[in-house]
């Protein structure tokens, strides 16, 4: 059967129809599935820069945390190479459009629920500041803002303490030096023991220097100063779970022989906790070539969890605080300028021992209120829209 020429034609416009649909179907696919892709990238890049930026957020933190800037100190700030570093290339690619990858603002509260964008410190004192983390990566972009709270405890090392401990302290001197001294500027400082106090004569002390046990039953208005009143157990907790730790003194000779001028704590101040065994200052390893562990602009703090800690013979001085679970012994010529805990019995003879350093107790930061973390405030959390790209 044929179909006559009208018939050929309505086909032949029927099937050119369905082509020309089909062109437009598929060409519309494609700009869809072009277009899902295009969203995609952008929704990822608008993640990654969300991500970026709280990641900003929590560093900013963390700055506040490692020094909380007060009234008249110096600007915080986050170094923006080495926070971008922290970042694989491939998924988190260089910023577009002239952003900056991470810009981490810190300000100040006004008070009330607002912030003051004209102080960068916490300038009122109140222990509240804001932090604004802007980050961006790729085409993507995102900003983010809370107000961020210190939470401290006033724990501190008591004032003016050379040495205290809980044993019985005997101070044998040779008359041609006092084994308890001061450092300038101190005026005055305490030796106090738990038990009793055996002295040659005050000969065996700087003048400035009172020496006070303190008996189980004191006779009032006297109370019994306690370990916890001279160095709070909360202190020595974070200085243990922020030291190096070494499992005994061979240990932390051998880690400072193959780390020749490197402390073992990376951040100041420097801390080695000793775990088992008797500690010897001969084998602590000297910072400068001198016989001398530390120094009085930066000193540090040795813990010797389960031993005594000795000096005999050898010449050493130490700058920092020495903290020892058992006893202290001290002859020769060894000097610790700063300040000696002993849960043990101390016995110090020979020349100087112990010398009260306000200074080093400074620079250790142990005299002040003691900051537990810097936590975001609830609820104050919030997205702000980032600025646009210049055209």
């Amino acid at each position: 059967m044929h179909l006559r020429n009208g018939e050929r034609g309505a086909t032949l416009i029927l099937i050119l129809g369905v082509i020309a649909a089909l062109a437009i179907l598929v060409a519309a696919l494609v700009m869809l599935s072009s277009n899902v892709v295009r969203n995609s990238r952008a929704q990822s890049a608008e993640v990654k820069a969300f991500n970026v930026a709280e990641a900003g957020l929590d560093t900013g933190q963390a700055t506040l945390f490692d020094k909380w800037p007060g009234p008249g100190e110096t600007t915080p700030t986050v170094d923006p190479v080495a926070f971008e570093n922290q970042f694989p290339k491939p998924q988190f690619p260089a910023a577009m459009y002239g952003r900056d990858f991470i810009d981490v603002q810190f300000y100040d509260d006004d008070g009330g629920s607002g912030i003051n964008t004209a102080v960068n410190v916490d300038q009122n004192g109140n222990g509240i500041m804001w932090i604004e983390s802007s980050g961006a990566t790729g085409s993507g972009a995102a900003m983010v803002m809370a107000k961020v709270e210190r939470v401290e405890y006033d724990l501190r090392v008591r004032d003016n303490v050379a040495l205290y401990s809980e044993g019985n302290v005997e101070v044998k001197g040779t008359g041609h030096q006092p084994v308890v001294g001061l450092d300038p500027p101190a005026t005055a400082a305490q030796v106090l023991a738990g038990g009793s106090i055996d002295m040659n004569g005050q000969a065996d002390v700087e003048p400035g220097v009172t020496t006070k046990p303190s008996t189980l039953n004191p006779t009032p208005p006297d109370p019994r100063i306690t370990l916890q009143d001279v160095f709070p157990s909360e202190i020595l907790l974070g200085i243990i779970s922020a030291g190096k730790s070494f499992a005994n003194m061979n240990a932390y000779k051998a880690w400072k022989s193959s780390h020749p001028g490197v402390e073992p704590f990376a951040t100041y101040p420097r801390i080695i906790i000793i775990e088992n065994g008797d500690v010897d200052a001969k084998d602590m390893p000297e910072t400068d070539g001198l016989p001398t562990v530390w120094s009085e602009e930066d000193p540090g703090i040795l813990v010797v969890l389960n031993g005594n800690f000795n000096a005999t013979g050898q010449k050493k001085t130490i700058y920092g605080i020495v903290y020892v679970s058992k006893g202290v012994v001290l002859g020769g010529n060894a000097e610790v300028h700063g300040m000696v805990v002993a849960k043990g019995n101390v016995l110090l003879h020979g020349t100087r021992a112990v010398n009260y350093n306000p200074k080093v107790m400074a620079n250790l930061g142990l005299q002040g209120p003691l900051t537990l973390t810097v936590r975001r405030v609830p609820n104050t959390w919030r997205e702000l829209q980032p600025p646009q790209p210049s055209p």
